[in-house]
């Protein structure tokens, strides 16, 4: 079995990278980011490459499309 850790990632908790790390350490498999309390930007996504995360899932909440629709642009681009 596989397990995973999620943690909404804000400007006040452990870095993304940090994490990763730290749950690679001790055998975990995956690290989840939900809804982000803040739009992910391509600086943030390099870092993150920069470090050797090779795989980011971004969720979207369950909403209207007027809601949806923007934030798969948003992820979009900065997975480019």
């Amino acid at each position: 079995m596989h397990f995973g850790i999620s943690m909404f990632a804000t400007d006040y908790v452990i870095p993304p990278d940090e994490l990763a790390r730290a749950l690679e350490e001790r055998g975990f498999e995956s690290v989840w980011v939900p809804e982000h309390t803040h739009k992910p930007d391509r600086a943030a996504v390099d870092q993150l490459a920069g470090a050797g995360v090779d795989r980011a899932v971004f969720m979207v909440p369950s909403d209207t499309r007027e809601k949806v629709l923007p934030l798969l642009d948003v992820y979009a681009a900065v997975s480019r």
